[in-house]
């Protein structure tokens, strides 16, 4: 690592936008905790079951979802349009859209059928394919209401309990007054459900779900 890190040891190390097995066992050998774009449920769930694994096979008996994050993005809204209309303003109109689509980011949220048309490995998806409805159906954004954003948020738990959580918010590219009130909303309505657990007993811990520890990166800046 160049610089050399001044505290020893050094502080934990992330590696950013994960997509693919041999990134999430590198990861789990280094003992670095993989950020995650990959979204679907069940594409997330092997890539957690993954890094358990290949920690244990180098000595470090973690639990599935244990030191693994993922990447997500939320927009509170009165209706799924509306939400959308957010999501065009924001990263993914100007930063998947305009940028990192170029970069092969899109290839995250893919589906089997998408096979048919574009094999993977030899064809990218086409900028048409591009849609904030594949990034909803694919998990990656939790939009709508607050019950919406709260059954994503559930799913995730349930399909992998990721240890970290990051938002990447859209900084720079929604006014600053929307910003805050989506940030209100998530920490009055949705952060609560996850920090339930700190409040119970040992024996009740274990049978509760572990909650995700979050942040909030701002995705145009941070790469």
């Amino acid at each position: 690592m160049v610089p050399k890190p001044y505290q020893k040891p050094h502080p934990p190390l992330f590696q950013a936008f994960s997509t693919s097995a041999e990134t999430i066992r590198w990861c789990a050998r280094e003992q670095i905790t993989p950020m995650i774009l990959l979204s679907r449920p069940e594409q997330l769930r092997q890539m957690a079951q993954i890094y358990a694994e290949e920690a244990g096979r180098a000595g470090r008996w973690l639990a599935v979802g244990q030191n693994i994050g993922v990447l997500r993005q939320i927009y509170f809204a009165d209706s799924v349009r509306a939400a959308d209309r957010l999501a065009e303003q924001g990263l993914v109109g100007v930063g998947y859209k305009r940028f990192w689509g170029h970069f092969g980011f899109w290839e995250a949220f893919r589906f089997p059928e998408d096979e048919v048309e574009y094999p993977a490995g030899t064809t990218r998806l086409l900028p048409e394919e591009w849609t904030t409805d594949r990034m909803q159906r694919a998990r990656y954004i939790y939009a709508g209401s607050v019950d919406a954003v709260r059954e994503g948020m559930d799913e995730l738990v349930e399909s992998a309990n990721p240890e970290w959580f990051a938002w990447l918010l859209d900084q720079g590219l929604l006014p600053r007054q929307e910003l805050r009130k989506q940030l209100e909303i998530f920490g009055t309505h949705i952060l609560p459900r996850y920090r339930q657990h700190e409040e119970r007993t040992p024996a009740e811990a274990k049978v509760s779900r572990r909650a995700p520890r979050t942040s909030v990166r701002a995705g145009e800046k941070k790469r």
